[in-house]
């Protein structure tokens, strides 16, 4: 079935065909979306032909115009019709930074989540109906409708969307720089306060966990990374579960939740280290097994699988713009491929992938 691409750099969304060896053919011409920083698709991302959309989040800068949501219907040619326009409120701040969202079949509905980046701020969210619906679902688009004890405002790093096994709804963890918060989801898209690890997670980069939730593992830029067995939003400690050579930049789990991949830059101060992308196994219990090392750009700020768990994407940072492509191997382990760079050569913000399967 058809696998389709979308990336966003500063103000444009790149659109490509996934071919069956991982690599990417451009689909010109690009799509321009003003102030673009940020993509997401719903966690439904296997969908039927003319079922699904992308949300893009686009940040104003200095109180520039240009701040909001845009939305995009998928084609069945890759093509993309907009259907919200930078849909704009006092619900969108103007430092909005990242997007994820999810689709729930009961009522059939997308929920869309905003980091804002913000110390005055935690998850701003909306509702979007098809074909052009959009609400905000609290006071300033906030869903969180309970929050840890003593919790404060501070900004919002990472989110992550999880289906725990038995759960008849995702769960959403939420890095923060204090702490680890896990939310469950209400059928109306609001949020509640489920669990939380207090601890200081201001060197951390992002949290990764499997599709069912199990563990939930912390990169830090000391090279540490923290595991989390998982039990009803709780976080468990594991402890240190490995060491890397130097920060981790990302994370992501294998599909099927059987490996973790994390990138790794090499040291800005003395040049030590290498940019590379680690591959381990997660044990029974939460524990890695490290795999192997393959070669990636200069930190990379995203991980990202396409939805047969066949291919890794990492997204080199700030001014590299290319896109290196790894093969998964069926024992964990990476298989380089070309690397992408016919875009523009500026920074990737985000990516997402996407596959039609039969209607």
């Amino acid at each position: 079935m058809p696998k389709f691409a979308y990336v966003v750099e500063p103000s444009i969304i790149y659109r490509y065909s996934v071919q069956p060896d991982g690599s990417l053919s451009p689909l010109d011409p690009p799509v321009s979306c003003e102030n673009a920083i940020g993509i997401a698709c719903s966690n439904a991302s296997r969908f039927q032909e003319g079922g699904d959309y992308i949300f893009v989040v686009s940040n104003g800068i200095d109180g520039e115009s240009g701040s909001g949501i845009s939305i995009y219907h998928v084609e069945s040619d890759g093509s993309l019709t907009m259907r919200i326009d930078h849909s704009q409120s006092d619900t969108v701040s103007e430092d909005a930074f990242f997007i994820t969202a999810m689709y729930l079949s009961g009522p059939n509905a997308y929920f869309i989540y905003i980091d804002s980046r913000s110390a005055k701020s935690r998850i701003s969210g909306y509702q979007f109906i098809a074909p052009n619906s959009i609400t905000a679902l609290g006071p300033r688009g906030e869903p969180a409708i309970s929050l840890p004890p003593g919790f404060q405002e501070q900004m919002l790093s990472y989110l992550e969307i999880v289906s725990p096994d038995g759960a008849p709804l995702p769960y959403i963890y939420a890095l923060y720089p204090a702490e680890l918060v896990s939310y469950t989801t209400r059928v109306d898209g609001r949020l509640k306060y489920a669990g939380f690890s207090a601890g200081g997670y201001d060197s951390a980069s992002q949290i990764a966990a499997p599709p069912n939730g199990d563990f939930a593992y912390v990169p830090f830029f000391d090279g540490s990374v923290l595991g989390y067995k998982m039990q009803a939003g709780n976080f468990n400690p594991l402890g240190s579960v490995t060491q890397l050579p130097s920060f981790g930049t990302a994370a992501i789990t294998s599909r099927d939740g059987k490996y973790l991949f994390i990138s790794v830059a090499a040291s800005p101060v003395d040049g030590g280290g290498t940019d590379a992308v680690f591959s381990f196994k997660i044990g029974p219990d939460g524990s890695l097994t490290p795999l192997d090392q393959k070669p990636c750009g200069p930190v990379t700020t995203m991980l990202v699988t396409e939805p047969g768990g066949q291919y890794l994407y990492a997204l080199a940072g700030e001014g590299v713009g290319i896109i290196y492509i790894y093969e998964i191997n069926a024992d964990g382990t990476l298989t380089p491929k070309p690397p992408e760079s016919k875009h523009s050569g500026r920074s990737v913000f985000g990516m997402v992938v996407l596959e039609m399967l039969p209607g």
